[in-house]
């Protein structure tokens, strides 16, 4: 378990985090205050002739989420503690980072909607259909020539034909969201592990595979 929760992040931070706990409250923090957090306010969750006038967004959604995420954890921490068939030495890294782990996973929880477009798989949908029409696929070429070589056209491009809305909010947390364009959040590696539904690029999805179907 030590192993898989680090403090390392792509850029060295500049504020002194030098404990596993001030880390994982570092990474939510970066997250809460960001715009790409406040943006799920804007998109509803997807409810077919929905009576009640206060629908969920994905905000709300994810609020919840969160919750659930850290009740889970907090029902695994109990379990390891009445285990008599764990070592006292992991027992003890758990009852000492629970609150670690519950952050971690809650940030978890709390972002995992970014980048997912409005309506959700439909959206996913509409944007794969726009990015088929001929129109379209000629000029994302015509811009994408003016800076980037063929077979590099090909690969963004690709991105829109395969539109996902996880590697997106990938995208978003780590390069996008960031004033620099190259950190994004630049959130603790552990927390980018966590974040990550599944290892494939859209294009090599193949339901065959292990944590490879959507």
């Amino acid at each position: 378990m030590e192993t898989l929760i680090s403090t390392s992040r792509h850029r060295k931070s500049s504020a002194k985090h030098d404990t596993i706990l001030a880390s994982t409250q570092s990474d939510r923090a970066r997250l809460i205050y960001s715009a790409a957090f406040r943006r799920l306010q804007q998109k509803a969750q997807v409810f077919s002739l929905e009576s009640n006038s206060a629908v969920r967004s994905r905000l709300t959604h994810s609020i919840e989420v969160s919750h659930i995420g850290r009740y889970i954890v907090a029902a695994i921490i109990e379990k390891i503690a009445e285990s008599s068939d764990i070592d006292n030495e992991i027992k003890e890294f758990w009852q000492k980072n629970s609150l670690s782990v519950s952050n971690i996973v809650e940030t978890a929880c709390l972002m995992h909607d970014i980048g997912n477009p409005p309506f959700g798989h439909f959206g996913e949908a509409a944007i794969v259909e726009w990015s088929k029409s001929d129109s379209v696929e000629n000029a994302l070429k015509t811009a994408l020539a003016e800076t980037f070589s063929k077979k590099i056209c090909q690969n963004l491009l690709s991105d829109f034909i395969h539109f996902d809305g996880n590697p997106q909010g990938l995208r978003i947390i780590t390069k996008l969201q960031g004033d620099d364009g190259y950190f994004g959040l630049n959130l603790t590696y552990t927390q980018l592990t966590a974040f990550i539904k599944y290892t494939f690029c859209p294009d090599e999805l193949d339901s065959k595979k292990p944590f490879s179907k959507k």
